[in-house]
């Protein structure tokens, strides 16, 4: 019997996280996990890059553990693409929880070059967007999230 609700979970959990208007309708409220930006660290420096890390954490407001499987992500800072990656998790997204996860980051000089005026202004706004690819019965689902702050 659990493994049926098991079942049933992951073929109801795409309509879930896209927030279907008839799921919205029927009065279940369904919120797509979040994704925000907890710190940003460049460690070292050379002609080609910089490198850091990125700290992130996802959280699931829903009832439900989400199976994720792989993040897609671009850092913009003032407007300007930073750095972009992609950081495989294979790690249960809790019910009601958060995971910490951590992203090598590499801004190629180019990157770099764009980015640098606007963090000498103190100019230190932040967007982040991209994907979290979650494992279901049907395949990859695909959700996207967006987030934005200050450094």
């Amino acid at each position: 019997m659990r493994n049926t609700k098991s079942f049933l979970a992951l073929l109801v959990l795409p309509v879930l996280l896209l927030g279907c208007a008839t799921v919205q309708k029927a009065g279940i409220g369904v919120d797509k996990p979040k994704v925000d930006v907890k710190s940003v660290s460049m460690e070292t420096f050379s002609p080609q890059a910089v490198g850091g890390q990125l700290e992130l954490a996802v959280l699931n407001p829903n009832p439900i553990a989400v199976p994720l499987r792989y993040i897609e992500w671009e850092l913009s800072v003032a407007g300007d693409r930073a750095v972009s990656g992609r950081v495989d998790v294979s790690n249960q997204l809790p019910a009601k929880g958060y995971i910490p996860i951590s992203a090598a980051l590499e801004v190629l000089s180019a990157d770099a070059e764009r980015v640098a005026p606007h963090l000498a202004e103190g100019l230190r706004d932040y967007q982040l967007k991209g994907i979290l690819h979650v494992a279901t019965a049907a395949g990859d689902m695909k959700v996207p999230f967006e987030s934005s702050g200050v450094l």
